[in-house]
């Protein structure tokens, strides 16, 4: 061979002519590269973490920007090194040749991050594949340790359309230099703190045949440091405040006190459930914990208000034996007896002093869809026994099928083969996040149970063209889609009905089948974060009718448990959505509990003014009292005129006008307060409780 041939060899372009490695040889696209079809094709597979991008365990979603090193042997592609100059390695585009349909299970959005233009040829046919992807995966959270939990999310690889028989799936390295690799490279882990790495591989038949699945499973740590310093340690000062106002006395500041640090502490169990996935199977530490020291300042005010209350009755005990003592001094007579009187009075005024709102229904669905290619078909015995091949999808025709209710383009990344069968029978099987509508029918949330639609027709042909049937009957669509089933949130997977129904759009007939798909909320945390807090908040309201009316604390308290259930309603109106046809019964749980804490806070307001009103006739009383004592004095020194039996005649007349006057005082309110506010207490009681029997009636028994 002369110089320029050796020169004219030694280029890249020579190895693919050798090869025939061209864009339109459909040797090296097709289909899977093999020299006979019963041979299994090798995929190698490493996986590396290089950023944990986001958690979000409200909607349990992993966000990760992980490294994909893939490779596979290509009997089509083996040249000699020393033909070709030593060229042992070449470089081409991606959608030159044919690569593994490997998925990710988990995988919820299509990868956002740059494909990879090109991928490696060596000279044995060993083929190299690098590439980045954004996974936005699902992960089902576990949060009973909140904020000192560690996570365990999967990654699992497998084919699309082949099986075991077809494609065998290994990985690389062992777990060990997995993590060891995926911390050298790794940049950003955002809360997270990584862990470890461990990939394991397993069998799985989900379409009657067999496939292998690489599960790589990324356990994590969350950085709690940013919980405890604003979450977990206010909550345990607003419990320190709690127990400081133990050395304050017994009076309105400290009843005040005390109703602000709970509120504070419902702010925050507020904000918790923001955080925390409604999905969680147990309850959290965190909430217990917040709950708890709900509960204990809690009864702290219900025991500050009890003891007001008794020292008021007390102290209204020692008034009346004071005025007792002093009408047995007047009947003595004397100027002690007008002083004392005065200085009982001022004594009784000092006590006086003292949050499915748009609709939208988002599963992530597996489509199973064949149908029959009446051009297509093979005896298989022509072809050695080959009753299968698995093509691009983008090669054969494709049913038009959309399903109505969906709202939003999928964003899931679509299946890249399909497989055909040696009768013409065409199989594509596709993953979907369906963004639909879904009327929501709110009136038990949230104790609901919810149905979703999902019709699927044609979008232009006929009945007399396209004909659909469902294969698996309702019963078991519902049994398979529990074992596939990775996470369901917030809702509970009830269960799923299929009927097939001919509607005519357009002037034509076309079939319909309709999935129904039913599910429960899981009502737990709704129940500890909004139910009971409000029903806690009326049992502060009832507290407080152990709080003296006399004062502004009683009203200042009632006011602000009113304002706290106001709050409430607002949040819950950014949850329910604002088409119901009926009013959801939470609704009227909440107005039930806000008209009643009205009803009674006007009930204080009229008792106060009626109160007060008596307060000023007993000040216009009390001053025409002192000056009556003053011209009694006068009328004393003149009756020294008199003989002694008529000074002790004037005497006995002045002490029998001065006994009626202070029957006919005004004081029917102040002396009757408590038995009104009594029997509007039972009033309440017993609104209440016929109140929330009926709401809880209408949840469990009552159809909707």
């Amino acid at each position: 061979m002369s110089s320029e041939e050796k020169a004219r060899n030694c280029t890249y372009m020579d190895v693919l002519n050798f090869l025939n490695l061209t864009k339109d040889n459909e040797l090296y696209t097709m289909s899977r590269p093999t020299l006979n079809y019963k041979d299994k094709t090798k995929i190698y597979l490493d996986v590396m973490i290089y950023a944990i991008l986001d958690v979000r365990q409200s909607d349990q979603t992993l966000i990760t920007y992980i490294w994909i090193d893939m490779g596979w042997d290509n009997p089509h592609l083996v040249w000699n090194e020393t033909d070709f100059c030593g060229i042992s390695v070449f470089s081409v585009p991606t959608e030159a040749l044919w690569k593994p349909d490997l998925t990710i299970e988990e995988m919820t959005e299509r990868d956002k991050a740059p494909p990879t233009p090109f991928l490696r040829v060596y000279s044995l046919g060993f083929v190299e594949y690098r590439n980045d992807q954004v996974v936005t995966s699902t992960c089902r959270m576990h949060v009973y340790r909140f904020p000192f939990d560690v996570q365990n999310c999967n990654l699992s690889f497998k084919s699309v359309v082949h099986s075991d028989e077809e494609l065998e799936i290994k990985y690389f390295d062992n777990n060990t230099a997995l993590t060891a690799w995926s911390r050298v490279i790794m940049e950003n882990q955002y809360e997270w703190l990584f862990e470890k790495q461990s990939g394991t591989n397993k069998t799985v038949d989900y379409f009657g045949f067999n496939q292998t699945v690489i599960v790589f499973t990324i356990t994590m740590k969350r950085r709690s440091s940013f919980y405890v310093a604003n979450f977990l340690l206010p909550v345990l000062f607003f419990l320190c405040l709690d127990l400081s106002s133990l050395l304050m006395s017994e009076g309105g500041d400290k009843i005040s006190f005390k109703v602000t640090v709970l509120l504070a502490v419902t702010v925050m169990q507020l904000i918790l459930n923001e955080i925390l996935p409604v999905s969680s199977d147990r309850t959290p530490l965190v909430v217990i914990y917040c709950i708890g020291i709900f509960a204990l300042m809690l009864l702290s005010l219900m025991e500050t208000i009890l003891v007001k209350c008794l020292m008021e009755k007390d102290s209204a005990s020692q008034d009346r034996d004071s005025v007792k003592e002093s009408r047995m001094m007047e009947e003595r007579g004397g100027n002690q007896s007008k002083t004392q009187f005065y200085c009982c009075f001022t004594d009784k005024t000092r006590y006086h002093t003292v949050k499915e709102i748009d609709q939208t229904f988002v599963p992530y669905v597996w489509i199973i869809l064949a149908w029959q290619n009446d051009y297509i078909s093979w005896d298989p015995m022509d072809f050695c026994g080959i009753d299968y091949v698995a093509i691009p999808t983008d090669i054969l025709w494709k049913p038009d099928l959309t399903i109505e209710e969906m709202t939003e383009k999928d964003k899931a990344p679509p299946s890249p083969h399909l497989t055909i069968r040696s009768d013409g029978k065409v199989l594509v099987q596709n993953d979907q996040v369906l963004v639909s509508t879904c009327r929501m029918q709110v009136y038990k949330f949230p104790f609901d149970i919810q149905s979703c639609n999902l019709s699927v027709k044609s979008v232009v042909h006929s009945v007399k063209e396209i004909k659909l049937n469902h294969h698996l009957n309702s019963s078991v669509s519902t049994n398979w889609s529990r074992q596939l089933m990775r996470t369901q949130y917030e809702w509970l997977f009830v269960n799923m009905t299929i009927t097939a129904q001919i509607a005519t759009q357009f002037g034509i007939e076309q079939d319909v089948i309709i999935y129904t798909i039913f599910m429960k909320r899981r009502a737990k945390l709704y129940i500890i974060n909004f139910l009971l807090p409000i029903l806690f908040l009326l049992c502060l309201d009832l507290i407080s009718f152990l709080i003296p009316d006399r004062g502004g604390e009683k009203l200042s308290f009632k006011v602000t448990v009113l304002l706290a259930v106001t709050v409430m309603q607002l949040i819950l109106n950014d949850i329910l959505p604002s088409s119901s046809d009926k009013t959801p019964l939470i609704e009227a749980y909440c107005f039930g509990i806000f008209a009643l804490m009205m009803l009674s806070l006007l009930e204080t307001i009229l008792m106060m003014y009626l109160m007060d009103r008596e307060s000023e006739c007993l000040n216009g009383e009390t001053d025409r009292a002192r000056s009556g004592s003053v011209s009694e004095l006068t009328g004393e020194q003149a009756s020294e005129k008199f003989s002694g039996e008529l000074k002790e005649f004037v005497k006995t007349v002045t002490l029998l006008l001065r006994n009626m006057k202070e029957e006919e005082k005004p004081g029917f309110w102040t002396r009757n307060s408590h038995t009104v506010n009594l029997i509007y207490f039972i009033f309440y009681v017993t609104a209440a409780s016929l109140f929330l029997g009926y709401i809880y009636y209408c949840w469990f028994h009552a159809e909707e």
